[in-house]
């Protein structure tokens, strides 16, 4: 599997964690899917940066550079949810 294949999987699987409590699903279903795709990335995002780290291309970079962005990104959506009252 290409880096792409895993970067692509990673904001699918992402994607998935987002959307998953707007589906009218069973909650067995939601909880089974969230816990799959957790899975995944915690399984694949270790991977992912591992390769980065030892790459020193210019899109391997941004690329690595993304992945910081996106956790900041998602970290700042879980602090501005827990400071609204």
């Amino acid at each position: 599997m290409t880096q792409e294949q895993i970067y692509e999987n990673l904001r699918l699987h992402k994607e998935v964690l987002s959307s998953v409590k707007q589906q009218p699903w069973g909650m067995r279903r939601k909880l089974r899917l969230v816990q799959q795709a957790k899975a995944y990335v915690k399984r694949h995002e270790g991977e992912l940066q591992e390769r980065l780290a030892q790459s020193k291309t210019t899109r391997d970079i941004l690329a690595s550079c993304n992945i910081i962005l996106i956790k900041v990104i998602s970290f700042e959506v879980c602090v501005s949810t827990v400071d609204t009252p």
